[in-house]
């Protein structure tokens, strides 16, 4: 699926989940129209003092639109437990939506193409802001969304499909017990260009407080208070429902701690939330 190249840290050792995620345009602010002041947070203990890793300039410009009357998302899909996929790839399920949760189309995993996906969806000019979810039997189920919209195809990821033993397993060795009832959210901060960005701060609901555990490349490391090279973080435990994850960071040294990409999403018990944290939309 073609939402572009995010790769998602979790609670397991070595797991990405993702399907492709939207990279970001260049695109241009209109000239007469003043720029918005930039939300910012206050320094608190452990910020990051280094800028944020990466190219950031299309960050409040906008995007472009869409061409033709559809998208292709593109992407692969494989098991956590078998990394190199050495053994058959299932054929799990990929089901696009809006964001209202229409259905716009549903795709297999072709296992004789090491799990290979590719789903056409229909789109308005301004591009697919849906999402997608990945499902086969006896994993859990990943719910995939970018901050940005998809405005064209031009790459691919992976989905790695975990079972809830895994994550538990995984979980219980880095001494954070997974609570019935809540929600377990992955994803990664990315730049301009899709690359991980270093450096980054997230916050989930508003509140800096929510445990918000940070990668050193898939290793969880629950002592880190910002983002590593992968830009990969993860936060169990979160209620079911609506909410809003943000990333900060310094765009220049001795800047200000600013918004750098902002989603609202939705945490469901019993899936994956896996989210696309790409620089920020024009408006934000």
């Amino acid at each position: 699926m073609n939402f572009k190249n995010i790769t998602q840290g979790c609670f397991v050792s070595g797991a990405m989940w993702l399907l492709a995620m939207p990279g970001c345009d260049s695109g241009t602010s209109t000239p007469s129209t003043p720029a918005a002041a930039v939300e910012t947070i206050a320094d608190f203990a452990g910020a990051p003092t280094e800028t944020v890793a990466g190219a950031w300039a299309c960050a409040g410009k906008a995007q472009g639109t869409a061409t033709g009357g559809s998208i292709e998302l593109n992407g692969y899909v494989r098991l956590l437990s078998d990394p190199d996929a050495k053994q058959p790839v299932p054929a799990a399920t990929i089901e696009a939506f809006t964001a209202d949760g229409a259905s716009l189309a549903k795709s297999g995993a072709d296992p004789s193409k090491a799990g290979r996906v590719s789903l056409s969806v229909a789109v308005m000019p301004t591009g697919f802001d849906g999402y997608a979810v990945i499902s086969h039997d006896g994993f859990l189920d990943v719910r995939l969304q970018s901050s940005r919209k998809v405005v064209s195809t031009d790459m691919a990821g992976w989905a790695w499909l975990a079972t809830q033993a895994e994550v538990d397993s995984r979980a219980k060795g880095i001494g954070i017990p997974l609570e019935a009832g809540k929600g377990l959210l992955v994803g990664a901060v990315h730049d301009c260009d899709g690359f991980g960005a270093a450096n980054a701060v997230v916050v989930v609901g508003g509140k800096l407080e929510n445990a918000v555990l940070y990668a050193e490349g898939f290793d969880l490391v629950g002592a880190r208070t910002f983002a590593a090279d992968s830009g990969r973080f993860a936060v169990a435990n979160l209620p079911a429902g609506p909410v809003t994850v943000k990333a900060y960071g310094r765009t220049k040294a001795g800047g200000k701690l600013q918004l750098l990409s902002k989603i609202d999403t939705t945490v469901v018990p019993g899936k994956m939330t896996a989210i696309d944290l790409a620089p920020r939309a024009a408006g934000q």
